[in-house]
């Protein structure tokens, strides 16, 4: 069950979330996923520590453009979604204490030579569609 700290992101509105928020962490899940249903609770109690930060879902079965766009090949999947650009990922469940060490990490990490050189290149980065 998503949590009310968590978004739903679909085909229709994926675009839009990734361009409304500057942060996002993205679980790729699906209901017949047993490692994705032990993840869930975990993703959801960070979701509600980490309130400057977007927690959001994607069921890889009824999305599959957005699990092709991203090659999305093992759940769950988690990216990291800063100002429109990937920077991590990873795919597998993991223990509370993981998780919280990987959302440290992804929020550490220095984006602004990134984004200056997608800024450059912005006509020529893959979007999404």
């Amino acid at each position: 069950m998503t949590d009310m700290k968590t978004i739903t992101l679909d085909e229709s509105n994926f675009k839009q979330m990734i361009e409304q928020y500057s942060f996002l962490i993205v679980l790729f899940t699906a209901d017949w996923c047993e490692p994705c249903q032990l993840f869930e609770p975990i993703f959801d109690a960070e979701a509600n520590y980490h309130t400057a930060i977007t927690f959001a879902k994607v069921d890889i079965d009824a999305n599959p453009h957005i699990t092709d766009f991203f090659n999305i090949q093992h759940a769950p999947t988690l990216l990291a979604i800063r100002d429109e650009i990937i920077v991590d990922g990873t795919h597998g469940a993991m223990n509370a204490e993981e998780f919280s060490q990987l959302i440290q990490l992804w929020k550490n990490i220095n984006t602004t030579e990134i984004n200056r050189h997608f800024a450059k290149n912005k006509t020529t980065s893959p979007q999404i569609t």
